[in-house]
């Protein structure tokens, strides 16, 4: 009985799923992203930073309400200018980098924001 039981029962099991003869091993997906958004993620990051301590409040409640706030107002063409002259002067950063931080870099000069490009170019594939 213990034969049977130990290795020797196992192996001569009759519905045992055969083994993949080949499986394609990958870098995984995850870690190239986080690779890619390196420099956005260090930039947002000393944004916070600077920002908690200018506000006095945890980078957690500058990141859920502070940031939304922020982006929101950077694509208004009211606030647009004066806001991002102020992070410039504040970070030392350049507009590109200031713009790619709040993540509003495609932004249009006509006021369109990302959600309604990707709405739009949606609609053009058919999708």
């Amino acid at each position: 009985m213990l034969e049977l039981m130990t290795a020797g029962g196992v192996a001569l099991v009759h519905n045992k799923p055969p083994l993949a003869r080949f499986v394609r091993l990958s870098f995984p997906e995850r870690i190239r992203l986080l690779a890619k958004t390196k420099e956005v993620r260090q930039m947002r990051d000393a944004l916070v930073n600077r920002l908690r301590t200018e506000l006095h409040v945890s980078s957690s409640e500058v990141s859920l309400y502070y940031m939304p706030l922020l982006r929101i107002m950077a694509t208004s063409d009211v606030f647009k200018k004066k806001l991002l002259e102020r992070l410039m002067k504040i970070m030392g950063y350049s507009l590109e980098s200031v713009e790619k931080t709040l993540g509003i870099e495609e932004v249009s000069t006509g006021g369109e924001g990302e959600r309604a490009k990707r709405e739009s170019a949606k609609r053009s594939r058919g999708g």
